[in-house]
C-alpha cells in the first residue's frame, strides 16, 4: 500500500456498550483500527475524522440497537431540529474515534482534524470539501469498509468523487489494513461479510482469497453500468460496445432506440436503391462491471 499524506476516516455507530461504557461498534471500530495501523505503518501523516452527533438521528445511545433504518429497525432516522440538538448531548462520532486511535495506537490528537457536523455520507463529503478546499491538497484517502465505499446505492465513493471534484479520491478498504495487523483477520472479515452488507451479498470466497493472497479489496469495488452492444453478421461477423455507459436500463433504452431507428432507415434506403445489404444488425442492453 502507497503513503498517502491525508486520510478521511469516515464514522460511524457509537454508543453504550453492555457494560455501560461509551464505545465503538464493531464496525466503527475496524475503521479506527486501520486507520491507526496506517498511521504505526508510516502509511498516512494525518487524519480526517468526520462523523457528527447522531444519538438518536441515525441509532440510539445503546451498541445493542439496531442502526435506524437498517432491516433489524422499526424506526427510521430522525434529522428533525429537535433530534439534532438533543444529539448534542452526547460526543460526535469523531471525538470518539480520536480517543479510541490515540489510546490503542498512539495517534497524536494534532494529526487527526475532527469534522463533527456530518449526519450521512453525502455530509461527511460535503463537510470535508469544506476543510480541503483551500489546503492545496491534490488527492486523499478514502477509508472505510468494503461494502460502505462500494454499496450499490450511495457508496462513499461516489458522494466523495462528486463533491470534491479535481482532489483523487484513493479508496482504502479497512480490512486491507486489519489483515495487516493479524492475519486472523481473514477469518473474522469473512464472517462479518456472510450476511448482506450495503444492500449487497459479497462474494466472500473472493474476499478470502484476496487477503490470504496480500491483495486489496480495492479490486472489488465495482458498479454496474449499461451499455448498448451492437451485433453485426454476414460479410463481417461479432459484436461492439457503444461508449456511452448508463446507470439504469431504462436510460440506455433511448440510445438503443436510435440506433435501431437509424439502422432500419439505413435497410430502407438500401431497399428503395436496389442495393445489397450485406450485413444485419441486431443491438441489446447489456450491463457490465467497471471500477467506481
Amino acid at each position: 500500500m502507497d503513503k498517502v499524506k491525508c486520510v478521511i476516516v469516515l464514522g460511524a455507530q457509537c454508543g453504550l456498550n453492555d457494560r455501560n461504557e461509551m464505545d465503538l461498534a464493531p464496525h466503527t471500530k475496524m475503521r479506527a483500527r486501520a486507520a491507526g495501523i496506517m498511521y504505526q505503518r508510516g502509511l498516512a501523516e494525518e487524519f480526517i475524522l468526520s462523523g457528527g452527533h447522531n444519538f438518536g438521528v441515525r441509532y440510539d445511545r445503546w451498541l445493542s440497537t439496531p442502526v435506524f433504518g437498517t432491516p433489524k429497525s422499526d424506526r427510521k432516522p430522525d434529522f428533525s431540529v429537535e433530534a439534532k440538538n438533543q444529539a448534542h448531548q452526547w460526543p460526535p462520532e469523531a471525538a470518539l474515534i480520536g480517543h479510541f486511535m490515540m489510546a490503542n495506537y498512539g495517534v497524536p490528537w494534532k494529526a487527526m482534524f475532527q469534522e463533527e457536523d456530518s449526519y450521512t455520507t453525502k455530509d461527511n463529503a460535503k463537510k470535508c470539501k469544506t476543510i480541503l478546499e483551500d489546503s492545496g491538497i491534490t488527492e486523499v484517502g478514502l477509508l472505510s469498509q468494503l461494502f460502505h465505499l462500494g454499496r450499490p446505492k450511495g457508496s462513499a465513493i461516489t458522494e466523495f468523487r462528486e463533491e470534491l471534484g479535481n482532489i483523487k479520491i484513493i479508496p482504502i478498504p479497512a480490512e486491507d489494513l486489519l489483515v495487516m495487523e493479524s492475519p486472523e483477520w481473514i477469518q473474522k472479515i469473512c464472517e462479518y461479510y456472510s450476511a448482506p452488507k450495503g444492500d449487497k451479498l459479497w462474494a466472500v470466497a473472493k474476499i478470502r482469497q484476496l487477503l490470504t493472497e496480500g491483495k486489496s479489496l480495492v479490486e472489488m469495488l465495482t458498479k454496474t453500468v449499461y451499455v448498448v452492444r451492437k451485433h453485426i453478421t454476414g460479410a463481417r461477423t461479432g459484436h461492439e460496445d457503444y461508449p456511452e455507459q448508463f446507470r439504469t436500463q431504462e436510460e440506455a433504452q433511448t440510445l438503443l432506440t436510435t440506433k435501431q431507428a437509424k439502422y432500419q432507415q439505413t435497410v430502407e434506403d438500401y431497399i428503395d436503391e436496389g442495393s445489397a445489404i450485406t450485413e444485419g444488425r441486431r443491438y441489446e442492453i447489456v450491463p457490465l462491471e467497471v471500477p467506481i
